[in-house]
């Protein structure tokens, strides 16, 4: 089963699952977020990436290049006896760290893939494996926002992250989701609870800071004759991340 919980001091959250759940997962997403190269720009690369960014982390797990845990699997002495089996009492579970903000960005994208996939396919939300297996990690991440967060606070994010799949026009600036996502771990415990459910909801909205970035990214871009992808942010990630 896919679980989630955040780190001690908010800085990312832990994602859960044994073999057959990340298996899963991660074809899914695959499936989700598929891209036919025409040889066109990808004009959704950025949702893309974040949520094949997920992918990566889940691909390095199973490969034991991430944390594991041992969970009780139900069986005892009595068990094993009744059925005429030698077997271990715990399972072993991969997981692997994630930012907060990064993964509340990819379930946003992830919304949005599944939207697009169900139209292509004409697949049922409701119904759809492939759709069902995503939905998992979208839930476990949502229920740990919900837990952290005020109702109020967390019906504005969920209201958002709706509104954003059907706000979101064109390539997404990475550079700004960046700059939020630095922003916030460069905060302690307390300021990252206060300042969690403003930063996924201007991440959501696109609004006049993200138009902000994007200008400056575009000039930028102009002035070095270079893709807007290759602007860099003059500041970087935490060389050390407090979770």
């Amino acid at each position: 089963m896919i679980s989630a919980a955040f780190t001690p001091n908010l800085g990312g959250i832990v994602v859960q699952g044994d073999l057959l759940d990340f298996e899963e997962l991660y074809d899914s997403i695959h499936a989700i977020v598929a891209f036919e190269d025409d040889g066109t720009p990808d004009p959704h690369e950025t949702l893309r990436l974040m949520a094949l960014a997920v992918c990566f982390d889940i691909r390095h797990a199973i490969m034991g290049e991430r944390e594991f845990v041992f969970v009780d699997n139900g069986m005892d002495n009595e068990k094993k006896k009744c059925m005429g089996v030698l077997t271990p009492d715990k399972n072993i579970y991969y997981s692997f760290k994630f930012y907060i903000i990064t993964m509340v960005f990819a379930v946003m994208a992830l919304e949005y893939f599944i939207l697009r996939y169900a139209r292509q396919y004409n697949a049922s939300s409701d119904w759809d494996k492939t759709i069902a297996a995503v939905r998992k990690l979208q839930a476990v991440v949502m229920d740990c926002l919900k837990q952290q967060l005020t109702m109020t606070n967390y019906k504005k994010v969920v209201r958002n992250i709706g509104n954003f799949t059907y706000n979101y026009r064109g390539k997404y600036v990475q550079q700004y989701l960046d700059e939020q996502t630095i922003k916030y771990l460069n905060m302690n415990r307390e300021k990252r609870l206060k300042s969690l459910p403003g930063t996924i909801v201007r991440l959501a909205e696109m609004g006049e800071g993200y138009k902000e970035v994007k200008q400056v990214i575009q000039e930028a871009a102009a002035t070095y004759g270079c893709p807007e992808d290759e602007i860099c942010l003059e500041k970087d990630y935490p060389e050390e991340i407090d979770w």
